[in-house]
């Protein structure tokens, strides 16, 4: 299976990007084809290793000597660990919405909710979920206190 980390340029400007960021990411045309203001769409970033992060770091300081605005929407788990770990990761960007990740102990089933940027986003976190598989609630998988720690 082809995990390699793709990018598809729609309205807004908006960049969809879907796979893992690894070394082997090149945004170098992406880059070309960004003008002043664009959204990434980060909701296919299945993962990410550690020369995936310096290729992102690059190419987020490419965006900003450039001048470009930009804001991180929907942003993956995996994404979502690398803002907790790495301080300079989103670089001038706004993260405006992320994934949670949710677990069902009845089913063992997987899940996510998307959480918006609000005055208290971890408000969001609490909130019942029930699991699409068996209707059980499902248990939010991570550190309640610590998940949403970039935005503080």
């Amino acid at each position: 299976m082809d995990r390699t980390l793709t990018w598809s340029l729609e309205e807004g400007p908006r960049v969809v990007l879907t796979g893992e960021l690894t070394e082997n990411a090149n945004f170098g045309a992406l880059l070309e084809k960004i003008g002043p203001s664009v959204r990434f769409d980060l909701a296919g970033v299945a993962r990410i290793n550690s020369p995936g992060v310096r290729e992102w770091i690059n190419f987020v300081n490419s965006l900003e000597k450039k001048g470009t605005k930009f804001a991180l929407e929907r942003c993956s788990v995996p994404f979502v660990n690398q803002l907790n770990m790495i301080s300079n990761f989103r670089g001038s960007g706004e993260v405006v919405s992320v994934f949670a990740p949710y677990y069902c102990g009845s089913c063992n089933r997987e899940g996510s909710r998307l959480i918006e940027k609000t005055p208290d986003p971890a408000a969001q976190i609490t909130k019942p979920m029930k699991c699409p598989n068996c209707g059980a609630e499902m248990e939010f998988d991570d550190l309640p206190d610590t998940y949403l720690a970039f935005w503080s």
